[in-house]
């Protein structure tokens, strides 16, 4: 049975497309079940047992492998198929992630949280302007797991440089957020323009991405 399959997919290489369709899917359907009772999708990934994971990264891991032996044997159109179909390993698990919300991989959701913040206490934000270049602490606010935090940036004079660090997730450089130390609470940041003067900040002690390797 497994020498037919392969036989399949190795006279009509454009199968290989079909067949990491079908294993994302899979992967992705499992993922979902075991994440069902996981909130505000945080960190999806810590809590899809690992097997899966590495089976699925396994599949296109062997498919980009026999991308390179066609390519080397001058079987081009194959090399292309298992190339391509290689270069997909990240999809499965980035849709998981999208599909359950995942706040840290997309940090839309909890931006706009802490624009509402703002727009519901702008009065009292514009007040202090006159304070210098500060960051308001919201806590978890804007539901980001367990170890980050949310915060509002204010920059009226536009002393602080902070922003060099308008983008996602990165080291902090700017002096009101910067930090050596990767267990202060701005290891790593992500930050988001709400107007002329202001920021929304989400910051995170340890720097990790989603799936528990450093950045």
């Amino acid at each position: 049975m497994r020498s037919n399959w392969w036989k399949v997919l190795y006279r009509h290489p454009t199968n290989v497309f079909f067949a990491g369709v079908l294993w994302g899917a899979l992967f992705v359907a499992i993922g979902l079940y075991e994440t069902r009772y996981v909130t505000h999708g945080l960190l999806v990934l810590g809590h899809v047992p690992s097997w899966i994971g590495l089976a699925c990264v396994l599949f296109f891991a062997i498919v980009f492998v026999a991308g390179i032996v066609f390519l080397l044997t001058a079987r081009f159109f194959a090399a292309f198929c298992y190339l391509a179909t290689g270069c997909m390993r990240y999809v499965p698990l980035y849709a998981l992630e999208w599909l359950k919300g995942d706040r840290f991989t997309f940090t839309s959701g909890p931006h706009s949280e802490i624009a509402d913040i703002y727009v519901r206490r702008q009065s009292e934000f514009t007040s202090q302007a006159d304070l210098g270049p500060r960051l308001v602490a919201l806590n978890n606010q804007c539901n980001l797991p367990y170890d980050c935090q949310c915060w509002i940036a204010l920059d009226p004079g536009h002393t602080s440089g902070v922003e060099q660090d308008i983008g996602g997730w990165h080291r902090p450089r700017a002096s009101l957020v910067a930090s050596d130390n990767w267990a202060e609470p701005f290891a790593i940041i992500d930050v988001k323009r709400l107007d002329a003067d202001t920021y929304s900040v989400l910051s995170c002690y340890g720097a990790w991405n989603s799936w528990g390797n450093p950045l």
